[in-house]
């Protein structure tokens, strides 16, 4: 049986968080975050603990202000 991992979900949709860029100076205020569609997209981020996926989580959510579920993944 293989470990579980986790991913960041945008809530409400089926958008997973790709890329966390905290320091991206071309936006206002500085960070971007980029999003893949699909539970079973390859490009989304995934984390080996849930903690690191909420601290991730914490961040997305004051860089781009969307609210972000952890969610258990394969």
């Amino acid at each position: 049986m293989s470990k579980p991992r986790f991913a960041l979900r945008a809530c409400g949709s089926n958008d997973f968080v790709s890329k966390v860029d905290p320091d991206d100076r071309t936006c206002a205020p500085p960070g971007s975050v980029d999003y893949v569609t699909g539970w079973d997209n390859p490009n989304m981020l995934k984390y080996d603990s849930k903690n690191d996926a909420h601290i991730v989580a914490t961040a997305v959510q004051v860089i781009d202000g969307v609210r972000i579920d952890v969610e258990e993944v394969k």
